[in-house]
């Protein structure tokens, strides 16, 4: 017999966000990885050159992938092969990446309603 998963008590998930409280870091807050975010990557200052870098590495990436006899290993050797070199994708899940360095390159809103970056 299968064995029954126990079941969480039934809770009401509030999801409302306060767009008054959402604000994008300052350069000198993104270079201090946002209070020990480490896995924050600031793309304000990501080139067009740099962005295409990134559409094109994912694509390859891609590529090698759908081409391979075994997907699943073959997607298993690209996250060690990203772990070992960070830099390829800045660290950033396959398909993140580029979704970001688009995101950036294009000026597309984050959030709805945040406001741009205090300058001081």
């Amino acid at each position: 017999m299968a064995k029954q998963r126990k079941r969480s008590p039934k809770v009401d998930k509030v999801r409302e966000i306060d767009v008054d409280n959402l604000w994008w870091p300052t350069v000198e807050q993104a270079g201090q990885r946002l209070g020990g975010n480490l896995q924050y990557t600031d793309f304000r200052d990501l080139s067009w050159e740099e962005a295409n870098g990134i559409l094109t590495f994912e694509e390859e990436l891609l590529v090698r992938i759908n081409e391979s006899d075994d997907p699943d290993t073959t997607h298993d050797e690209i996250l060690d092969e990203l772990c070992e070199d960070p830099e390829g994708l800045f660290g950033l899940d396959l398909g993140v990446a580029k979704a970001s360095a688009v995101q950036q390159r294009t000026n597309l809103p984050k959030v709805r309603g945040m406001r741009e970056p205090h300058i001081h």
